[in-house]
């Protein structure tokens, strides 16, 4: 997902019903077991569909060489060393978008480490978008949760290039407690960043971020110019490892 106001979520503001406008995510950008999902997902262009998955797989293996995944060394080692029981990517997009694809590689290299349930959401997802997923076994979560999901286990959510609205909501959903908040890990944009863009105001708009983000420990992912590719794909620029840890609690190394 390449800016902010690009990857198709609705954040509700205040209580009550209001009509779905899914943006599109145009340039950035689980087997599907609930009924809304593979229904839809029935309907996919089988060619178009492993014309993605190979996209993916191909980018995947690039991900596994080189520079690149030397540095990324350090990541997996503190996704180890966080454990996570399950996996929640959000704003992926659609496998359409070369973006998509990278992102997508990037947490199926990961959870090869990680080993864990993999469940995904974004309105813009299409039947082929589905049809790849399940391809990976990755489930598809039947309902936009607007990102307010209260982790049941330690759980990594994958977040690339969302809105600073729905991190927000991630970290409120889980604002609990310390204990909580130690549950959840975000990759994703980097936090600390909406200090300077908010002039000062992401107390007002997103009090549960402020409230955390002295407690944030941040790791990197490795520049992709290690990739040493023609053209960067812009798919993890300003993308970190994140964790809320309390005071008592050793940083990420």
């Amino acid at each position: 997902m390449d800016q902010p106001d690009s990857d198709g979520f609705i954040v509700i503001r205040a209580k009550g019903r209001r009509q779905r406008k899914p943006k599109t995510k145009a340039q950035h950008h689980g087997k599907a077991q609930n009924s809304l999902f593979s229904t839809s997902a029935e309907h996919h262009d089988p060619r178009q569909v492993t014309r993605h998955i190979e996209a993916v797989s191909d980018k995947k293996s690039t991900l596994c060489q080189g520079a690149f995944h030397e540095k990324l060394a350090a990541i997996l080692q503190a996704l180890h060393d966080f454990g996570p029981e399950e996996t929640v990517v959000y704003g992926i997009g659609t496998f359409s978008s070369e973006q998509s694809q990278w992102q997508l590689a990037l947490v199926l290299l990961l959870n090869q480490t990680l080993n864990t349930r993999i469940l995904a959401y974004d309105p813009v997802l299409s039947s082929n978008d589905l049809a790849v997923l399940a391809h990976f076994d990755i489930e598809t979560i039947s309902e936009n949760e607007q990102a307010r999901r209260t982790a049941q286990r330690r759980t990594l959510f994958y977040m690339p290039h969302c809105e600073r609205e729905l991190y927000e909501n991630v970290v409120d959903a889980n604002n609990n407690s310390a204990a909580q908040l130690e549950m959840i890990a975000i990759l994703g944009n980097r936090l600390s960043r909406y200090i300077d863009v908010d002039n000062g105001q992401l107390a007002r708009v997103s009090p549960s971020l402020c409230r955390v983000l002295p407690k944030l420990t941040t790791m990197e992912l490795p520049d992709e110019k290690l990739l040493c590719l023609r053209h960067r794909p812009f798919a993890f620029s300003d993308t970190c490892f994140q964790r809320i840890l309390a005071p008592t609690s050793s940083a990420v190394a």
